[in-house]
């Protein structure tokens, strides 16, 4: 990692090649300066690019309708493109953390950014639900290894204990294409059609890949990156803990926010337009959480390693335990989760940024896979859960499993990866 923060710092020009005695401070604290301004500017980029993929993620739901019946296809068949996406991602994350980092991560990250946008005009111009479908295999192909390799770029460009506020501001574009994507979308599609909305999409994730060239610096990863630094990467007991950790949490949140507006329904008997309302509210408070977690994570990681998750997990426990709870109290605990689920994003990515030390690189993948993993696994077991178990049920179990998962991963905080690889 000293490495990469090194040849970061070349790419920027923040090494001078003479500096005099009488200037030298001067000199140092002014190109000092202009390296962060430049690593500043690479961060704002990743935030572009971060919003414009997982906005594209979202958009087959937010289509949904209108996009089955030009096809001729069921809304069922529409959503497995979203199910596609999330497995190539987590191929994908795995890969690019452990070989894509031997090449130029600029070169590869406006590769992956232009893939991205290539699958949204893909779509926008599909003449059948199959090309739409291969189409989403690319688009999980560009957020998958985004992700991996973001993580890593932010690590080079800041020291370990000033990661948090860089991580918020390029999750600050997760939490607000969570927060917009779909209702926007829908706007859009209503107004002006599926294919127009995709069409954006493309010009959007364009710009993202502009960004990315022009801001993000050149530099390679170590000269061991490869699928064989996967291997201490899992044998590490500290990331093998942290990450259990995160699936854990992550599937238990997904598992049952997926099924939100049903336990608002039947457990609050909530209206359509006030469930829509919460949902915002929800939106918002995950944008507030992130900005919040970025300037307070670094003064005390571990604990907040903690609260974070057992949060969420209490959360889930109030919003169900007591039926027809006043509206001020669903809104109280819906915006708590929120905001905790809007901070988690940074728990986790700081977390391996702090202690995967020479693993950044496969560990990244991993992490990024996780999420994936994550995905399937909460949505799917939600699903079965609202089913068999019952709303009520199902939310109460994920609980278990977030805390489960707030004490998998609190282990791993205390346990630095490197000494244990």
């Amino acid at each position: 990692m000293t490495d990469d923060r090194q040849a970061a710092g070349a790419a920027y020009g923040s090494t001078p090649q003479c500096v005099t005695a009488e200037s030298g401070e001067g000199a140092a604290a002014q190109v000092g300066s202009g390296a962060s301004r430049r690593a500043w500017a690479a961060v704002g980029a990743l935030l572009l690019a971060s919003f414009t993929l997982v906005s594209s993620e979202f958009l087959p739901a937010a289509a949904i309708a209108p996009l089955s019946d030009d096809l001729g296809v069921s809304a069922g068949r529409v959503g497995l493109s979203v199910s596609v996406t999330a497995f190539a991602s987590m191929v994908t994350a795995v890969l690019a953390g452990a070989v894509g980092t031997r090449w130029d991560r600029r070169t590869v990250m406006v590769g992956l950014a232009a893939l991205g946008a290539a699958s949204n005009l893909a779509v926008a111009v599909a003449p059948s639900f199959e090309v739409v479908l291969a189409a989403r295999v690319l688009i999980g192909v560009s957020i998958g290894g985004f992700w991996a390799l973001a993580l890593i770029v932010v690590t080079s460009l800041f020291p370990p204990e000033r990661v948090s506020r860089p991580l918020m501001v390029v999750n600050l574009g997760i939490t607000t294409a969570v927060a917009i994507s779909i209702p926007v979308g829908v706007l859009v599609a209503d107004a002006a059609g599926w294919r127009p909305l995709f069409l954006g999409a493309a010009v959007a994730a364009s710009l993202g890949c502009v960004a990315l060239g022009l801001s993000v610096p050149r530099s390679v990863g170590s000269a061991g990156a490869g699928l064989g630094s996967l291997r201490p990467a899992l044998t590490s007991p500290a990331l093998r803990l942290g990450l259990l950790g995160q699936v854990l949490i992550v599937a238990g949140h997904l598992g049952s926010y997926t099924y939100v507006s049903i336990a608002l329904v039947e457990i609050h008997h909530a209206a359509a337009s006030a469930v829509a309302t919460l949902l915002l509210v929800f939106g918002v408070s995950s944008i507030a959480g992130n900005l919040v977690i970025g300037a307070v994570n670094d003064r005390a990681p571990a604990v907040f390693a903690f609260v974070v998750p057992l949060a969420i997990a209490l959360c889930l426990v109030g919003l169900v335990v007591v039926p027809d709870r006043p509206v001020g109290f669903v809104v109280l605990i819906v915006s708590l989760w929120g905001v905790a689920f809007g901070a988690i994003y940074v728990v986790l990515q700081s977390w391996v940024g702090r202690q995967a030390g020479a693993l950044i690189e496969p560990a990244s993948g991993l992490l990024t896979a996780g999420f994936q993993v994550a995905f399937v696994i909460g949505t799917f077991a939600g699903g079965l859960g609202v089913d068999h178990l019952g709303t009520q049920a199902t939310f109460l179990v994920a609980a278990g499993v977030v805390a489960a998962g707030t004490l998998v991963f609190g282990r791993s905080v205390a346990r630095p990866a490197h000494s244990a690889a």
